[in-house]
């Protein structure tokens, strides 16, 4: 009795061109393509058409490994990141709940020192 499961095919991944021409179309304040991963944008090669690259195979011409490497990487970069942001409130949330049990606890220390300084003070005033 065994499940048998069937997955979707993979999308293919996005031509070097298609690539290119989202790189090349990003606003300047897009973040990720401009400030953040500007070196690496810069060092990828602009392709025109030429005589020499349209005899070459529509395979071929799909994808570099270098450029899909590169993209796969920093978009797992940003799926990772984006999973860590996802949990950053509710560690800010707890975080600030210890911060604030713990100035409740300093708060009565200092009441308990003050009422000690006094209890020692009004002993030696007598």
């Amino acid at each position: 009795m065994g499940k048998t499961q069937t997955f979707k095919d993979r999308p293919k991944p996005p031509t070097k061109e298609q690539i290119l021409a989202d790189l090349s179309s990003a606003q300047e304040t897009d973040v990720v393509f401009h400030t953040h991963f500007a070196e690496q944008v810069a060092a990828i090669p602009n392709v025109k058409e030429d005589p020499a690259n349209s005899e070459r195979s529509e395979e071929t011409n799909k994808t570099d490994p270098a450029l899909v490497n590169f993209t796969y990487e920093k978009v797992r970069q940003l799926v990772h990141l984006h999973n860590q942001l996802t949990y950053e409130p509710q560690k800010l949330n707890e975080q600030y709940q210890q911060l604030e049990k713990l100035g409740e606890e300093v708060s009565l220390s200092i009441e308990e020192l003050r009422a000690a300084a006094e209890h020692v003070m009004s002993k030696t005033k007598k």
